[in-house]
């Protein structure tokens, strides 16, 4: 397992959505979602007040969190233009989209949001966002003005950080305003992630001799990742493996098994 830290830093405006200040809501939404895909979302939220044209910290982040080998981290944010109604009302609405963004975002949304690191799913998304948003969205200028959704393997995680602090920014082209309104709206929104501890060393397990399906229970058991190669097929077992049984690797390393048929020795 590995240790990380991701951060929404801020928002750069070029343009608002309204005629002159944007009254804005942001979300910050993080899934650790199990092989088996389980996972409870966190959310957090931060009224950012009228702004207008500039950069805008947000400064919302997850400490510290475990990641094991074999999950996928979801990431998203919701940045929404809403001036006309009572604060509590927007922060629930926007919480619980993203959360279903989070969670159901591949089956909502289809292929708009896919593996890696994407860019901007406003435009893509706006139908699917107006309906979610629609009871906050009291006037004609109120809108999102920014939403991204990243899904990201251990893997993925641990080449991005490799050498440091990951940081990413995404334009976000705004989708039609209504005549009275600014022009169409430029978000650029900026976020970084950072493995803030060392990859816990696993063992590398003996399993000279089992079936690949035992053998590879005993890999993924020990924090590692199973890759086979020779004859897979009834009644194969693992004629040798590498790295070898005792050896000291970091967790999420690979086990390559050579699996053979016929009579064990």
């Amino acid at each position: 397992m590995a240790v990380f830290t991701f951060t929404l830093d801020s928002f750069q405006i070029t343009d608002t959505r309204s005629l002159h200040n944007d009254t804005d809501y942001v979300t910050y939404t993080l899934l650790v979602k199990a092989q088996d895909g389980s996972g409870t979302p966190r959310t957090l939220t931060k009224s950012m007040g009228d702004v207008n044209n500039g950069v805008h910290a947000v400064n919302l982040s997850f400490s510290n969190v475990t990641v094991n080998p074999t999950d996928t981290v979801v990431l998203n944010y919701l940045i929404v233009n809403s001036g006309h109604k009572g604060q509590s009302q927007v922060i629930s609405t926007i919480e619980s989209t993203a959360t279903k963004l989070a969670t159901q975002g591949g089956t909502v949304l289809g292929n708009v949001i896919v593996p890696g690191i994407g860019g901007s799913i406003l435009g893509a998304a706006a139908g699917w966002l107006a309906g979610e948003l629609l009871g906050i969205l009291g006037a004609n200028c109120d809108g999102p003005v920014a939403a991204e959704q990243d899904m990201l393997k251990y893997t993925d995680l641990i080449a991005n950080t490799a050498h440091g602090q990951f940081a990413h920014s995404t334009k976000h082209p705004g989708t039609d305003s209504p005549t009275g309104c600014g022009r169409n709206s430029v978000y650029i929104v900026n976020w970084h992630m950072i493995q803030v501890g060392s990859a816990v060393n696993k063992t590398v397990p003996n399993v000279i001799q089992l079936s690949a399906a035992d053998a590879a229970s005993h890999v993924q058991a020990a924090g590692l990742l199973a890759k086979f190669s020779g004859q897979n097929g009834t009644g194969s077992w693992v004629f040798s493996q590498s790295p070898v049984a005792g050896h000291i690797v970091d967790a999420g390393s690979t086990v390559s098994m050579v699996l053979h048929t016929g009579p064990r020795p």
